[in-house]
């Protein structure tokens, strides 16, 4: 609950911030308005604080609910900039359109809450539902002009309303349209470390490490209305010029269920055609938190698109943790096996081991195709353990996976799975594990 609350609040600061103020004032000034001074200036300075001020409980409860409903879908759309310029610009209008107008004092919000409504509806609904709610608005306006009582501040909310459809028809006028996808740099760093922060707190740790080391080549984000909402990317695999792995791909959780992850990966997967990318490789894991699989949803929307599970790889990142591999083939790209070399593999010498990706505890063996037969398995062991390894992982080519094998087997390894087309069209990568002692 404490959990929720927090994203909650680092969505939505400026809306909470709002309803803070409107609950403070009527805790400390109690219902109604404050009263008109002398001087025009002097009340309309007055008619802009009052804005704060509400009648009665009820008043506020309403309004409070408007808000919150409103500012939940907006606020997250937008710059911080942008949605404080909209609070100001409808409460501005509303103030304005009731003293001029209506030429009596006011207080209450909904000025405000109808705009910033009226703003996401006109900015992001379909036409036609856009349309609709436009007809409900005019015609409640119009009900209140015809048979509210006079306490009722009819033009604050003419004057809100209009003001905030007015900003929003200037958006999508003059905006962007729609989500796009652009190239990440350092100004999105904070933002993208949050995105990944809502489902993974070490994968967030991670991922900035890697940043400032290697900075945001291959990397993405998704962004609309100047507000990053997701990040992919993408590098490429090892001993390979085709084919590459996706990287950190996370959407905003307040951003799910739209479509924008569709639309992200399409874009992704657009840049990497133009550069004639074959296939992406995309590992996840099982891992759960409370009996519940937190990459579950994106293990989903893999699979809609098209990627097959290829692999997996038990106890890899964590004991109990599986290291789960993905692969999607570009329907575009040249599926002919290549021209092989004409002298065939004939040996594999393991070279050292090193920490890998990912893995508590895990080591994965290096190596060279090189000599007769397989060499060296016996060092690279005794390497691993020396350094406090729980597990030691490799790679290798199909064929001198074939030529290795009966060494890996001799020492208690076993093949858990292999990445079809990993090097070349017809060569896979095949791994192999071993729990040590």
């Amino acid at each position: 609950m404490l959990e929720k609350f927090a994203n909650w609040a680092e969505e939505l600061p400026l809306t909470i911030a709002l309803l803070a103020v409107i609950s403070l004032m009527h805790a400390v000034f109690g219902a109604g308005a404050f009263p008109d001074p002398d001087g025009v200036l002097g009340r309309f300075g007055v008619s802009l604080i009052n804005v704060f001020r509400h009648g009665d409980t009820s008043h506020l409860a309403g309004n409070a609910l408007v808000l919150t409903v409103a500012g939940s879908v907006v606020e997250p759309r937008l710059r911080r900039r942008d949605y404080l310029n909209l609070i100001l610009i409808t409460g501005l209008s509303a103030t304005i359109a009731e003293f001029v107008l209506g030429g009596r004092p006011f207080a209450g919000l909904s000025g405000v809450c109808l705009g910033i409504g009226v703003y996401g509806v006109i900015r992001w609904a379909r036409p036609v539902i856009a349309l609709a709610w436009a007809a409900i608005i005019v015609i409640a306006i119009g009900l209140e002009f015809r048979f509210a009582s006079e306490t009722l501040a009819v033009f604050a909310h003419a004057g809100g309303a209009l003001a905030g459809g007015i900003t929003a028809m200037f958006g999508k006028m003059f905006g962007e349209k729609g989500p796009r996808l652009m190239p990440m740099q350092a100004k999105h760093h904070p933002y993208v470390l949050e995105i990944i922060e809502q489902t993974d707190e070490d994968d967030a740790a991670e991922a900035h490490e890697q940043f400032q080391e290697e900075g945001y080549e291959g990397m993405f984000v998704l962004v609309e209305g100047g507000k990053v909402l997701g990040v992919t990317g993408a590098h490429l695999a090892e001993n390979s010029e085709d084919v590459v792995w996706l990287s950190w791909t996370y959407l905003n959780e307040n951003a799910r269920g739209e479509g924008l992850g569709q639309i992200m990966l399409d874009g992704l997967l657009g840049q990497l055609n133009d550069h004639g990318v074959r296939k992406i490789f995309i590992a996840t894991s099982d891992y759960k938190e409370d009996g519940e699989e937190i990459y579950g949803d994106a293990m989903t929307f893999y699979r809609s698109l098209g990627a097959e599970e290829e692999m997996r790889i038990p106890d890899y990142h964590a004991p109990g943790e599986t290291k789960i591999v993905f692969g999607l083939v570009n329907p575009a790209a040249d599926t002919q096996p290549p021209e092989l070399d004409d002298e065939p593999v004939l040996g594999v010498r393991f070279t050292g081991v090193e920490p890998a990706a990912e893995s508590e505890g895990g080591f994965g063996l290096n190596w060279e195709l090189t000599g007769n037969g397989a060499q060296g398995l016996d060092d690279v062991i005794a390497a691993a353990r020396r350094q406090g390894g729980r597990a030691v992982f490799t790679a290798l080519p199909a064929d001198g996976s074939d030529i290795a094998a009966p060494m890996l087997e001799s020492k208690g390894f076993v093949m858990y799975g292999r990445l079809k087309d990993y090097y070349a069209v017809g060569i896979d990568e095949v791994w192999w594990s071993k729990t040590l002692d």
